[in-house]
């Protein structure tokens, strides 16, 4: 997954909207951002912001700072019987100085 990291390095902080168009299942849905400072391995990557318990359709938006050099999105967590989850993310990046 870590190919489909955005880089973000020009960026200090950003507001960013979580969109669920479709929660089925039942159960709910964590979503996080994590940052890392290369995008070649699954290691290093660490949690910047974090929706918790998505349970239906919602928006939702939070503060991600401390940002590395890439920036990617993850489903830790999917619960229900047979989970399906259909969602954007989108925002604004705010340039470090």
């Amino acid at each position: 997954m870590a190919e489909i990291a955005l880089d973000v390095s020009a960026y200090e902080r950003g507001v960013l909207q979580l969109r669920v168009y479709e929660f089925i299942g039942g159960g709910s849905a964590t979503v996080r951002l994590e940052t890392s400072m290369t995008n070649e391995s699954e290691d290093g990557w660490e949690v910047v912001a974090t929706w918790t318990a998505v349970t239906s359709t919602t928006v939702e938006k939070i503060l991600a700072t401390d940002m590395l050099r890439y920036l990617r999105w993850n489903v830790s967590a999917l619960s229900g019987s047979s989970p399906s989850i259909t969602f954007d993310i989108s925002g604004m990046l705010e340039r470090a100085r």
